[in-house]
């Protein structure tokens, strides 16, 4: 057997069932890299709370592998200026930390969201693409890229003559699922509107300038 530990940040906040809501009130400010520091540094912060469980594996004996937390993506998208995540440079701080303290043979990562497999698009019409976890990826304490892959596997449909039916024998089948980790909605094409979700009308991911479609693949 081998032990991996996961602290897990649950939430008992009205509204905001998920931990990936955890953001601050403003973007792009020195307010934001504050309140953000605020909530991985106070006394009863984020830091001291994986480092406790740090603390605590390394006194009971050790274990194989530790996750430094997941899906943070309110805060993790959150910008202190035009190109600097606060919370991910934290983070990447947070795993030299734990390494110190649990040694070189335990293996860290952080399991962010599936929406940020493909870096982060912000929503400001500038067409902006950072690819904002590279820091903390590239980190030497960082063991493995962690992502908690919640991608569309199946579009099949009840009626016949939709667009899957020709690719497996049923919503359960095994190649067929497979063939969509690496193919698919998200992957290969994207649905522009719930009118073109509802008629299957599917939209190519390309990339006509760089020629990079994966930027675009979430």
């Amino acid at each position: 057997f081998e032990v991996t530990l996961y602290p897990f940040l649950l939430m008992d906040v009205a509204g905001f069932p998920w931990r990936g809501r955890i953001t601050a009130s403003t973007d792009k400010t020195e307010e934001t890299a504050t309140e953000i520091n605020s909530f991985f540094d106070r006394e009863h912060g984020y830091r001291n709370f994986i480092l406790h469980h740090a603390q605590i594996a390394h006194d009971a004996g050790g274990v194989d592998r530790l996750i430094l937390g997941s899906e943070l993506r309110g805060l993790t998208t959150l910008r202190s200026s035009q190109n600097e995540f606060p919370a991910v440079i934290k983070l990447a701080d947070l795993a030299a930390n734990v390494k110190q303290i649990l040694g070189p043979n335990t293996g860290l990562t952080y399991a962010a969201d599936w929406t940020e497999y493909f870096g982060y698009h912000p929503d400001d019409h500038s067409g902006d693409v950072f690819f904002h976890l590279d820091e903390l990826w590239a980190h030497p304490a960082i063991s493995a890229i962690g992502i908690d892959a919640y991608f569309p596997l199946s579009d099949w449909r009840d009626n016949d003559g939709h667009a899957d039916e020709v690719n497996g024998e049923g919503p359960y089948d095994l190649n067929y699922l497979s063939s969509q980790v690496e193919g698919g909605e998200g992957y290969d094409h994207f649905y522009a509107s719930e009118a073109d979700r509802d008629a299957q009308n599917r939209s190519p991911i390309t990339d006509g300038q760089a020629q990079k479609p994966w930027v675009y693949r979430y």
